[in-house]
């Protein structure tokens, strides 16, 4: 059986990780204040999408893009390792 551990990032880490692949902060800062993620956070795609699911936003583009940014950086973690 595999057992896998969904990685979890700061606050910090997204916002650096967006400005590299040229996401504007503030959009991100917004979107993230959106769906009540505060700085100093953990934070996982898994957690983003349910509380989307919770307030019914999961079509929400700035989501996705947030999602999208979690995923990049968990694709980079695997591949370094």
């Amino acid at each position: 059986m595999i057992c896998t551990v969904q990685p979890s990032y700061k606050y910090e880490e997204i916002m650096t990780n967006a400005h590299q692949n040229n996401i504007r902060k503030k959009r991100l800062h917004d979107a993230l204040h959106e769906i009540s993620i505060v700085k100093n956070q953990n934070i996982t795609s898994s957690h983003i999408l349910n509380i989307c699911r919770h307030k019914n936003e999961s079509q929400n583009v700035k989501t996705l893009a947030i999602v999208t940014i979690i995923t990049k950086l968990t694709i980079k973690i695997l591949l370094s390792s």
